[in-house]
């Protein structure tokens, strides 16, 4: 698996168009679940990888695209999941030491605790503002 940084390395020239997403992690038994979260809010370094997108790879086009409402586990404490990259530039012990400190106690989106429509809506479009406010800042 790949860090920001180790993909831009190989597959940086190759970007035409970026959508930004943020996410928070959770621990799971199996590995940790990716949450969706305004931009900013989460794992991801905006304030490094935009300049290094804009400058180094001149990328002009890149879009908000928050997360699903439902949560991604990525098992990364199966051997198996570990088969389908064995040519990743990270080892299992890398990456799981790139996340260890990212880690989240928010388990679930509003939408999978079972929120009314109005109330996960109200929240996405927050969200999308928190991330252009977010991004302005930068």
């Amino acid at each position: 698996l790949d860090t920001p940084d180790t993909f831009l390395e190989y597959a940086g020239k190759y970007i035409g168009n970026v959508h930004l997403k943020d996410y928070r992690i959770a621990p799971t038994k199996k590995g940790y679940k990716l949450i969706r979260c305004a931009l900013g809010e989460g794992i991801i370094k905006f304030d490094k990888i935009i300049p290094k997108l804009i400058n180094k790879y001149n990328v002009e086009r890149m879009s908000i695209e928050l997360g699903a409402q439902r949560s991604r586990e990525c098992d990364v404490n199966v051997d198996t999941y570990w088969s389908a990259y064995k040519e990743t530039p990270n080892t299992k012990q890398e990456f799981k030491e790139h996340i260890k400190g990212f880690t989240s106690n928010e388990s679930e989106t509003l939408y999978e605790r079972g929120a009314n429509i109005s109330e996960v809506m109200g929240t996405e479009f927050n969200e999308v503002i928190e991330s252009v406010n977010y991004l302005q800042s930068l």
